[in-house]
């Protein structure tokens, strides 16, 4: 709280002291004393306040027979240019005016406020390009997830069942959700439990061709085999699978595996 406080008063500090030196300067470019002059343009350059503001009055000083040396110098301290000693090298903003007098310098400015406008405008235009690739990409995805019966188009029913199936309520569907979703959609369509192929992973290249696992109980599991663990004698310890389903990974205790028939796909 005390840091924040600090921070409050150097900032208040900061913003008297720039509105002061614009205060002072515009004072003293009111006499006929040059070294008030000299002492405003010093404060003004080396102010917080922003170049919108601090350029135009060091341009208007230019023209001042009294401020006039002073206002030069102090446009290269505050702009950072310094001019070319080549003829014709001074081309104006970026780089340094074309001419060094009021003319020179005010043209230079107006350069200046162009190119602060276009790059503003082509910030804003990127931004609501990629706002609006944000958005088309959302509404893929949505449009991805909650299409069930792959014809591009979200149905009530398809919409029912996804609600139904977002066990977390984050209006998103997870692999396990997805497919809780598709196979009610199906019971509900009466296409049966088979979800659709659209929604299934692409895990064919991933993990070769598919496989079929026989349990001791009858059951069998068409899936990817990807390693088999044995023991120091050769015997099946444990098999890992990927399910064709969208499912993940899984390891079965080799005790629950009757055979396994593989590359049957």
């Amino acid at each position: 709280m005390r840091y924040l406080l600090i921070l409050l008063a150097l900032t208040l500090v900061s913003a008297l002291s720039a509105a002061d030196a614009v205060k002072e300067f515009n004072s003293a470019m009111a006499t006929q004393d040059s070294n008030d002059k000299k002492s405003a343009i010093s404060r003004l350059v080396a102010s917080s306040e922003g170049d919108d503001v601090v350029l135009p009055l060091l341009i208007s000083a230019i023209s001042d027979r009294q401020a006039g040396r002073y206002a030069i110098p102090a446009l290269r301290a505050r702009t950072g240019l310094r001019p070319s000693s080549g003829r014709g090298e001074n081309q104006g903003y970026p780089g340094y005016p074309v001419t060094d007098d009021a003319a020179g310098w005010s043209s230079w400015l107006q350069q200046r406020k162009r190119a602060e406008a276009e790059a503003a405008k082509l910030k804003e235009a990127l931004e609501t390009a990629e706002e609006a690739k944000e958005v088309a990409e959302a509404v893929k995805a949505k449009v991805q997830a909650l299409d069930l019966d792959g014809d591009g188009l979200i149905s009530d029913a398809e919409q029912t069942a996804a609600d139904e199936s977002d066990a977390d309520g984050d209006g998103k569907l997870n692999e396990s959700e997805k497919k809780a979703a598709a196979t009610a959609f199906a019971a509900a369509s009466g296409a049966g439990a088979e979800v659709p192929e659209h929604l299934k992973p692409q895990v064919e290249g991933r993990y070769g061709k598919l496989d079929r696992v026989f349990f001791t109980d009858g059951s069998i599991l068409r899936c990817y085999v990807i390693t088999k663990r044995t023991d120091l004698q050769g015997r099946l310890t444990s098999v890992k699978i990927a399910h064709r389903d969208g499912g993940g990974e899984e390891i079965i205790d080799a005790t629950l595996v009757a055979r396994i028939e593989e590359d049957i796909e």
